[in-house]
């Protein structure tokens, strides 16, 4: 079942630049912003700032990704786009190519493909 709080960002547009809630959309980092601000409390940076304040544990292959846990895609090693679980195997994300924030799975197709990386930040 998807997370109340997933409810009220699906359906907002893709915005480049984007984080601020209810600022005329978001990006994807801009979604995983706005998300940890308005459910956990938690003031979250831009990605390079977050690695070296090191408050984001890498999951390994073994552990099942959380309510909340962040996905890095890489097609080409470089960090490309950001997701948010939402509930078990879909995720919330700011998708552009469709223009809006949706919720979609992520463990098929070109998102299993792509998907690199897995991180639960430490205060959640």
């Amino acid at each position: 079942m998807t997370p109340t709080w997933c409810v009220e960002f699906v359906g907002m547009p893709y915005r480049e630049g984007g984080y601020r809630r209810n600022n005329d959309g978001y990006d994807c980092w801009g979604l995983i912003r706005a998300v940890y601000g308005h459910v956990y409390g938690i003031e979250v940076l831009e990605w390079d700032i977050e690695v070296s304040r090191g408050c984001w544990a890498h999951l390994g292959q073994l552990e099942r990704p959380q309510e909340g846990d962040l996905l890095l895609f890489s097609p080409d090693g470089m960090n490309h786009h950001v997701g948010l679980v939402a509930d078990p195997g879909r995720m919330l994300h700011a998708a552009e190519s469709l223009g809006q924030v949706i919720i979609e799975p992520y463990t098929s197709g070109l998102w299993k493909t792509q998907h690199k990386r897995t991180y639960r930040h430490d205060l959640r």
